[in-house]
């Protein structure tokens, strides 16, 4: 059973309600707690406020941290799963209304990609941590948007890179 499902069961809350408080539509929800649509980073922010942390955050994203975990160690200050599910919201805030979401297959290589790059970059320069992921998630976004048929224009890129780097950094 969906977490959120689990929630509105547990505090006897209806769906209408919910929605109204998190700002979004009661078929919003309905897809989401489906799993045919992932909440935009921002209504998944709302909901797990919402719910006081009864939803996680990876929670909502639940299908984006089913694969297998890559083999080998973390770069220093690199969560995996975190990483994974930072990637897998921008995919699906910046893929066109309809597409799937990003493959498990292709979610993996990009955490991996970022993890070696950041790994590289900490070694090489002093700058702060969340730079480092920021120019190791560039390239890694470009090829993932693409890959599901969006390609931004460089100022885009920008702001996906940030917001990357934003709901990575973001607390549980």
């Amino acid at each position: 059973m969906h977490p959120l499902r689990r929630y509105l069961m547990s505090v006897e809350e209806p769906i209408t309600d919910f929605a109204a408080r998190v700002g979004a539509s009661r078929q919003t929800l309905y897809r989401i707690i489906s799993r045919s649509q992932a909440p935009k980073p921002t209504l998944a922010r709302l909901i797990v406020e919402a719910t006081g942390g009864a939803v996680s955050w990876e929670a909502l994203y639940q299908n984006a941290q089913q694969a297998p975990e890559e083999h080998g160690g973390d770069a220093p200050g690199l969560d995996r799963a975190r990483l994974k599910t930072a990637i897998a919201a921008v995919y699906d805030h910046f893929a066109p209304q309809g597409a799937a979401s990003a493959p498990d297959v292709l979610l993996g290589t990009g955490v991996k990609a970022v993890v070696e790059i950041h790994e590289v970059l900490s070694a090489l320069s002093d700058r702060s941590d969340r730079e480092h992921l920021g120019q190791a998630l560039r390239p890694v976004l470009e090829c993932v948007l693409s890959r599901g048929g969006t390609r931004l224009p460089p100022m885009a890129v920008d702001r996906t890179v940030k917001l990357g780097v934003d709901l990575y950094f973001q607390p549980p």
